[in-house]
């Protein structure tokens, strides 16, 4: 039996009547009484008997009402449940990122997400993009911000923000008295010479940024010297905020960017090196109001660090 053939038994009993009991159930009164009659022979036993016009309940038909009545009520608390898990899956995203993206999710993109949609919820993985696009693949995780040099083609790429390569240098670094405004470069220009010779921090060869400064560097015929090598874009930020030295880097939002502490420059060349930053979901997945909200407000955050503008 089904729930529905419960309460059809429990509704006859509340009513005492077959005809009051169907007005209720919104189905036809010959369709309740043959309910009822299939019901009793499958049970092998009467559920009700009759006294005068009102249905009462046999002996056994307190017995079904009784168990009827604790089955109705599991059933609503189980769907109540479901429903909850149903709504908080709906409100919770399940967000990947790179190690180097973290300051951007917790000092930029989340907080702005927050105040605009307070209902939204976010379980944040931090992890290589390897196995970011993987967790994606294996539905752990809704969508996945990184930059997408290639686009990954199993996947649909949602474009946030164009990422220059540039060279990340301190407050009060004598570069920054030497750089000046170049058209067709979005951060002061220095030439290469300048620089060639100064300490460096460079990320680990495992790293995409790794890789692009080493084939940068080697483009430029140039070899300075490295005081770190790093295996995270959070900590060359830090490290060359503490003046351990410079480096190359996407120019990607960061506070101590925007405060002034640290400056980006424009890289010399054509091989200076351009990325996308995206937002990756899966191509067989609907975008849910929740991710779509969470990639504008990403693209929100880009421009308004772009400006200038506190957010």
């Amino acid at each position: 039996m089904n729930s529905k053939d419960y309460a059809y038994i429990v509704e006859i009993a509340r009513q005492g009547s077959i005809s009051k009991a169907a007005g209720r159930l919104y189905i036809t009164q010959p369709a309740l009484s043959r309910f009822l009659q299939r019901t009793e022979e499958e049970l092998g036993t009467s559920l009700f008997y009759k006294a005068g016009k009102q249905l009462v309940p046999t002996a056994a038909g307190e017995c079904y009402l009784k168990h009827a009545a604790a089955i109705l009520q599991q059933n609503l608390i189980m769907q109540e449940e479901l429903d909850q898990i149903i709504h908080d899956n709906t409100n919770v995203i399940k967000i990947g990122a790179s190690a180097s993206r973290g300051e951007f999710l917790a000092s930029w993109l989340l907080p702005l997400f927050y105040r605009k949609y307070p209902e939204f919820q976010t379980k944040v993985s931090l992890n290589t993009k390897s196995s970011l696009l993987q967790m994606l693949e294996n539905h752990e995780l809704d969508v996945v911000f990184v930059n997408t040099a290639a686009e990954p083609p199993e996947h649909i790429c949602c474009h946030i923000a164009r990422e220059d390569m540039v060279l990340l240098v301190n407050d009060g670094h004598f570069l920054l008295e030497e750089a000046v405004e170049m058209e067709g470069c979005h951060y002061p220009f220095v030439r290469a010479e300048r620089w060639k010779d100064c300490p460096f921090i460079i990320p680990a060869a495992s790293m995409n940024t790794g890789r692009f400064m080493r084939n940068y560097l080697k483009h430029m015929h140039f070899n300075p010297p490295v005081v770190s090598e790093i295996e995270n874009l959070g900590l060359i930020f830090s490290a060359v905020e503490n003046k351990m030295g410079i480096s190359i880097v996407p120019s990607m939002p960061h506070q101590s960017v925007f405060r002034k502490r640290l400056h980006y420059l424009a890289l010399e060349g054509e091989e200076n090196g351009i990325w996308n930053f995206s937002a990756v979901i899966r191509a067989d997945t609907d975008v849910s109001k929740g991710i779509q909200k969470l990639i504008d407000t990403a693209r929100e955050v880009y421009a308004a660090v772009s400006q200038e503008i506190i957010i």
